[in-house]
């Protein structure tokens, strides 16, 4: 059984990963993960601190000769913008941030801890973690990928970055609808014998852990709610011996384990709440209105969280994967894994 772990702050010495439970003799490519930070560091509408971070990872613990030894994984990436202390003080609270309900909760009225941990910057943790599940994938021929739907229900690519450069000069923010896909996935992942084995269950629990996620959708999604019963489902027949499917409108997943079917999701990201533009607040310190003060920040960061979240759906189908196949190596892995896929490729010749 995976387990996954994070920890750091934003403006901290780094930010830390830990995966228990990832199979003996897994190739760790360190290039595979520093691309992979590399990409969640790119794309239109990014804030000046991509001009300051230069993330590359370091392999704490866990790997040997360049595979997994079966140890926990611990993987690290040290922030050059770290602050050892922090003289000023955060008290007029950002809409759509952890900072006010955080204070609510600690009954402090300085949200700087908070905002530090709540911070975007965690999501190296993830990219870092997501980058092992995504090798360890690879390895079962399952490919992990996205794109961005549309931004401000604009979807043209070309239309997608003027409208954020645009509102990046303008002092506002965007957000948008990210589409990620795991394609040749294996069936019979997940359990519909309770709730909290359901693979869909998993997955929409770490999705919508993802900083600025409000929705996350299944196949067609809300579309289901607009179809007739007879037109909404993905009619089964068989070609050459094999289960096929006409279409997968369901996304990959029936009462939640996996069908085979590439699994499709799709999620909504909000406008990143710290804007330029003022917005109104209170001073918790003093108890008057006041307006925000603005921190640097992203204009929008879609591009950015479509990476996040394919990582997000890894961790899961890897530790939904070692979850139903086991196995102490990765030879047992692979070779519970083919195992599995016969199951649907060879069911008519049993």
């Amino acid at each position: 059984m995976l387990k996954y772990m994070s920890a750091g702050e934003s403006h901290g010495k780094g930010i830390l990963a830990v995966l228990e439970g990832v199979p003996k003799g897994l190739f760790i490519c360190e290039n595979f993960i520093n691309n992979e930070l590399k990409r969640r560091q790119a794309g239109v509408g990014r804030g000046e601190r991509m001009n300051i971070e230069d993330d590359k990872v370091e392999i704490f613990s866990g790997v040997y000769e360049g595979f997994s030894t079966g140890a926990p994984i611990a993987l690290i990436v040290k922030n050059k913008d770290y602050r050892q202390k922090q003289d000023k003080e955060y008290c007029a609270p950002r809409a759509g941030h952890a900072d006010l309900a955080g204070c609510l909760k600690y009954n402090q009225k300085d949200f700087y801890t908070i905002s530090e941990r709540a911070s975007a910057r965690e999501t190296v943790s993830r990219v870092l973690a997501g980058s092992v599940a995504k090798l360890f994938l690879k390895e079962l021929d399952i490919n992990v990928m996205s794109r961005i739907v549309s931004v401000f229900d604009e979807s043209d690519d070309i239309k997608i970055e003027k409208l954020i450069k645009k509102t990046q000069q303008d002092g506002d923010t965007l957000g948008g609808i990210i589409m990620i896909k795991a394609q040749n996935m294996i069936a019979g992942v997940g359990s519909h014998v309770h709730y909290d084995r359901k693979l869909d269950y998993h997955i929409s629990s770490h999705l919508i852990s993802v900083q600025g996620i409000k929705s996350v959708e299944f196949g067609i999604g809300k579309e289901y709610a607009g179809l007739l019963g007879s037109k909404a489902h993905d009619s089964i027949g068989i070609n050459n011996g094999k289960i096929v499917r006409s279409t997968n409108q369901c996304g990959g997943i029936e009462g939640g384990i996996s069908n085979g079917e590439d699994i499709v999701i799709s999620v909504s990201q909000k406008p990143i709440p710290t804007t330029k533009i003022p917005q109104n607040s209170i001073n918790l310190k003093i108890g008057e209105v006041c307006v925000t003060e603005y921190v640097r920040s992203d204009a929008c960061a879609v591009h950015s969280c479509a990476v996040v979240c394919e990582s997000a759906l890894s961790i899961v189908l890897m530790q939904e994967i070692l979850r139903t196949l086991g196995g102490d190596t990765m030879n047992e892995v692979r070779e519970r894994a083919f195992a599995k896929r016969r199951v649907k490729d060879e069911f008519f010749g049993k």
